[in-house]
């Protein structure tokens, strides 16, 4: 069980920063997707979200330099042209997820921290066993 809780975590964690503003989305879909090239850039914008939201929660995303940082706004504003007249709406679900998801890092910390304790008593019991 506590090797599949640490996976899982990291999952809720992720699908939780994205869920808010997927949900929202979903229910007005009809608004957003008028033609099939306004779909594939949501689609091809949704899996750049999915893929940076990934890094971030497993600590990979590093932004070092403004032309990545500002390459990367013209790309996923170009994408996501459809939904630009919400996105005040996208950038607040955006920051419900990112706080449902903070709440789940900390539970990942407290877990690591665990981990970390209980190997640490299981190696000093086994040297003080063999001492």
């Amino acid at each position: 069980m506590t090797k599949l809780k640490m996976p899982f975590l990291y999952f809720l964690s992720f699908a939780l920063s994205l869920l808010p503003a997927l949900i929202f989305f979903i229910v007005n879909s009809e608004k957003y997707v008028m033609a099939v090239p306004d779909r594939v850039k949501l689609t091809f914008g949704g899996i750049i979200i999915c893929i940076l939201l990934i890094m971030k929660v497993s600590h990979a995303l590093r932004v070092s330099n403004g032309i990545t940082f500002f390459g990367l706004v013209f790309i996923l504003s170009y994408l996501f042209e459809p939904i630009i007249e919400d996105i005040m709406i996208f950038s607040f679900l955006a920051i419900v997820g990112e706080l449902l998801s903070l709440a789940v890092r900390a539970i990942i910390r407290s877990e690591r921290e665990k981990m970390i304790a209980s190997k640490t008593a299981a190696e000093v019991k086994e040297l003080l066993k063999n001492n």
